[in-house]
């Protein structure tokens, strides 16, 4: 009788886990959808997710137990365009941690998943929108809140690559020129590859935020556009390149659309200071800024501009699209346009 009494308390104490951690963990929601895979030594191992990680309601936040990590061992990756942000748990024994999903019912998450990568244990938020982690600790947990990207970054840009996917855009005659491995040059591609360019430039700048609103040849609707720029956006910018049926048209143009609100810094004036930033770093011919009723531009409540590079239809600004220091100087004058539109622009607090 001893005996059956004794393994009663052992099989009770696999099933609570760590048996470590005495204190009463926080309630939390749809614990049971949470896998139990295998863990043999309740004393160094932890069957469940909810024994060393769980989302507190209250506190809005995934709550981390400091015994078994500390916040030099987490390293992050936003992958906004996937829809997920990653955080990597470096750790020694990774046989002794449980394994699963997180499910939760959040304005910005829907929920997290906890995997083994190699040595590495991958937790993965995915996100309903654009979502940033406030990161804190105290003496027992470490904290990983989901907050508005506003709530992390003093300034935001958007930058949208214009086409994508099936939607090519303009394109050169072919066999002129060659552009991306392909016989023409694709405005789609260019538009993409300009894009990039741009954002790795702001790569080391910790005040400001970038978003791409696609990062691979993908489709996008105009809506779709808009709805990132609106919930993100201090300042919006859409790439594109320019066709005519006059081959004498050249140079680079900037388009405005009127704001929803006034404001001491309007779309009209990003798009002056954006085709004066880029003319210094090209010399290209043309400069004109239009008013135009672009689906992008419209009913903003911050500075946008839709940047026309220049024309695929301009022998003369054909040859120089393909030229890499000319790609170079376009993107250093969108990024320099991009940067004296934020320091004119107001924060806006979410």
């Amino acid at each position: 009788m001893y005996l059956l009494v004794l393994l009663a308390l052992a099989f009770f104490a696999l099933l609570v886990g760590c048996s470590k951690n005495e204190k009463t963990l926080p309630a939390f929601a749809d614990s049971d959808k949470a896998e139990i895979p295998i863990a043999i030594e309740p004393e160094k191992s932890c069957s469940r997710l909810t024994d060393y990680m769980f989302f507190d309601y209250k506190l809005g936040s995934l709550t981390i137990d400091k015994y078994f990590f500390e916040s030099s061992q987490i390293t992050e990756t936003d992958k906004y365009y996937d829809h997920e942000y990653e955080f990597r748990f470096t750790v020694d024994d990774i046989e002794k941690f449980g394994l699963g999903q997180i499910p939760i019912v959040d304005w910005y998450l829907q929920g997290f998943s906890v995997v083994k990568d190699g040595q590495v244990l991958l937790l993965t938020a995915k996100e309903k929108r654009i979502t940033a982690f406030e990161r804190s600790e105290d003496n027992d947990f470490i904290y990983i809140k989901p907050v508005h990207p506003r709530k992390i970054y003093k300034k935001i840009a958007v930058i949208d690559a214009g086409h994508g996917g099936e939607d090519s855009g303009a394109w050169s005659v072919p066999d002129v020129v060659s552009f991306n491995n392909k016989n023409r040059v694709i405005e789609k591609d260019y538009n993409l590859d300009l894009a990039l360019k741009v954002a790795e430039l702001f790569s080391d700048d910790d005040q400001i935020k970038v978003y791409l609103t696609r990062s691979t040849d993908t489709f996008l609707t105009l809506s779709e556009r808009r709805e990132i720029r609106d919930y993100t956006a201090d300042v919006f910018v859409s790439i594109h390149l320019n066709s005519s049926e006059s081959k004498k048209s050249t140079g680079s143009m900037t388009y405005f659309y009127g704001m929803l609100e006034p404001v001491e810094y309007s779309s009209k004036m990003f798009a002056d200071d954006m085709i004066r930033t880029i003319q210094a770093q090209t010399k290209l011919e043309g400069g004109f800024i239009e008013y135009a009723n672009y689906a992008v531009l419209r009913d903003s409540l911050v500075p946008a501009t839709l940047v026309e590079v220049a024309f695929l239809t301009n022998e003369n600004d054909l040859n120089r699209l393909v030229d890499k220091n000319f790609s170079d100087e376009v993107s250093r004058g969108i990024y320099n346009g991009i940067k004296e539109g934020l320091s004119k622009t107001k924060i806006i607090e979410s």
